[in-house]
C-alpha cells in the first residue's frame, strides 16, 4: 500500500489487522461489512448461551470458536473510524445504522440462478412436507430451536450440513441428511435457518431465487426478500406458527 493512498475500500476482515498495523491512521477509508462485528457476535452467543443453561450441548456448541479479544477491539475501533459501511445484510446494516457518524449502505442481494429441478408430484397422502434446515446441526444455526419446534409435527426433515454431535438432537423426528450439492430444492417445501448468527445464507438465497418459501431469523440478514418470513431468534413458538402457516398444517 503506498502513501499515496489516502483513501481506502476494506474488507471486513482485514480491519483488525489493518487496525493494529497502524495502517489506517491518516486514511479515510470504507467498509465492505460482511457481518456483524466480533463482539457483537459474542454477545449474541452469550445470550443465546444463557437462555440454554439447562442444555449442556447446546451451551457447548454456542461457545465455541471466540476471538482474541486483541482483534476483536481492533476490529470494533477501526469499524467505529471507517467513513461508510456497504453491506447486503440486513441485520449488520440495522446494527450499524445505530452508530451516530457513520454512514449505512445497505445493497441488494444477488440472488443466484433458479437451479431447481421440476417439483416432483406430492399429491399422495403418504408424502409429507419436506422441511429443509440449510445449515450444519449447531445451536448457533438454530437446530436446537427447530427440533422443540417440529416435535410432533406432521413433516419430513432434511439436514443440509454436518451431523450432530447430539445423538438426542433429532429423536423422534423423521430426519435424513444430505448435501448442498445433491437436488436438495426439488422435494422441499419450506426452507428454515432460525439460526442465532448467520452471515451467509447462501442456501436461504438459492430457495428465495427458486421461489420456495423461507422461514429465518433477523440474523440471517435476508429479510424483505420475497416469500421470507422473519421469526424472533430462539422462540419456538413462533416458529412452529409459521410453519404450520405456511405448510398449512394444523398446529
Amino acid at each position: 500500500m503506498c502513501p499515496e493512498h489516502t483513501h481506502l475500500v476494506v474488507d471486513q476482515g482485514l480491519l483488525p489487522h489493518l487496525q493494529l498495523l497502524g495502517t489506517l491512521d491518516g486514511r479515510s477509508y470504507e467498509v465492505l461489512a460482511t457481518q456483524l462485528p466480533m463482539i457483537e457476535i459474542e454477545r449474541r452467543l452469550d445470550e443465546a448461551c444463557a437462555h440454554a443453561a439447562h442444555n449442556q450441548p447446546a451451551r457447548s456448541t454456542l461457545s465455541d470458536f471466540r476471538a482474541p479479544m486483541v482483534l476483536a477491539e481492533a476490529e470494533l475501533l477501526a469499524l467505529s473510524r471507517a467513513q461508510s459501511v456497504t453491506t447486503a445484510h440486513t441485520d449488520v446494516a440495522r446494527h450499524w445504522r445505530e452508530h451516530p457518524t457513520l454512514e449505512v449502505r445497505c445493497v441488494p442481494w444477488m440472488l443466484p440462478p433458479n437451479r431447481r429441478a421440476s417439483v416432483r408430484d406430492q399429491t399422495q397422502a403418504r408424502d409429507l412436507p419436506l422441511v429443509v434446515f440449510p445449515a450444519s446441526a449447531l445451536a448457533r444455526k438454530g437446530a436446537y430451536v427447530l427440533a422443540h419446534a417440529l416435535r410432533g409435527f406432521p413433516c419430513r426433515l432434511r439436514v443440509l450440513g454436518s451431523p450432530s454431535d447430539d445423538d438426542a438432537l433429532w429423536k423422534g423426528l423423521d430426519v435424513e441428511h444430505a448435501n448442498y450439492s445433491d437436488d436438495w430444492m426439488s422435494p422441499a417445501s419450506v426452507v428454515v435457518l432460525p439460526a442465532y448468527i448467520e452471515h451467509s445464507p447462501r442456501a436461504a438465497l438459492a430457495a428465495v431465487a427458486a421461489g420456495i418459501p423461507v422461514i429465518a431469523t433477523a440474523a440471517c440478514g435476508i429479510e424483505g426478500l420475497p416469500g421470507v418470513i422473519v421469526i424472533p431468534c430462539g422462540n419456538v413458538d413462533a416458529l412452529r406458527a409459521a410453519l404450520s402457516a405456511t405448510l398449512q398444517v394444523p398446529d
